[in-house]
């Protein structure tokens, strides 16, 4: 029995790259513009979260009691507006190493995926420029969820859709640099990596089955992951 390739499913902010806060600007500048309201983005926690759940909690914070999918849509679309010139004006950095190790897990049979609290159109914008979306064909986002666990069992069966790979959650690697990362991929009941590249150190991400400092550690990525296929192929 030939056995599914094995997929790996990234978060985007600050495992593959940092958008310097150009989501959380855009976001909250959106939000006065529909409410009148200005919330400091210091006082709102981002990481790890969806969109989804953080549009709710934006919204009941300047009021907006009775969120319906009309107002929700029209943040969205502001927000999306604000961040293609917010990213323009000043484009991510992608972090250590990313592209050759993409470059590496898919040359040696890895099928690569998106498991990303951001809104699918809000990920490729920030992917965009440092030419990554080419690596993403299917992924998990945070349109519609507001737990990171369903972003991850849907990122499994779209990829499984995209690819015509039954995927299942056992062969699935799950990559992010917060708890909350961790936490999703176990509880959907894959493996984890856990990237020291953004707000947490080593001893915080130690959950995961295997912590990075970055992702220029290709070689013990690729060898977790991929066993014997690793060196191989890569």
């Amino acid at each position: 029995m030939t056995l599914a390739p094995p997929l790996v499913l990234f978060d985007v902010d600050l495992t593959l790259l940092t958008a310097k806060g150009a989501g959380a600007r855009s976001l909250l500048a959106a939000l006065a513009d529909l409410t009148g309201v200005r919330i400091a983005v210091e006082t709102v926690k981002f990481e790890g979260a969806t969109d989804y759940a953080i549009h709710g909690w934006l919204c009941e914070e300047a009021g907006v009691l009775d969120l319906t999918e009309e107002f929700r849509a029209r943040l969205v679309e502001n927000y999306l507006g604000r961040l293609v010139a917010e990213v323009a004006a000043r484009p991510p950095v992608a972090m250590p190493g990313v592209a050759g190790t993409l470059e590496r897990l898919l040359a040696a049979g890895a099928t690569l995926g998106l498991a990303t609290g951001n809104l699918e159109r809000g990920a490729r914008i920030k992917l965009d420029p440092l030419g990554l979306n080419r690596f993403f064909s299917a992924g998990g986002f945070g349109d519609r969820h507001a737990d990171r666990t369903d972003v991850v069992l849907a990122a499994i069966e779209a990829c499984s859709a995209r690819h015509g790979v039954p995927f299942a959650p056992s062969g699935t690697v799950v990559v992010g640099d917060t708890p909350r990362d961790i936490d999703a991929g176990r509880r959907a009941g894959a493996r984890t990596v856990g990237v020291a590249t953004g707000n947490h150190t080593r001893a915080a991400l130690a959950g995961a089955d295997l912590v990075l400092t970055d992702l220029a550690e290709a070689t013990r990525l690729a060898e977790f992951i991929l066993g014997p296929r690793a060196t191989s192929k890569g």
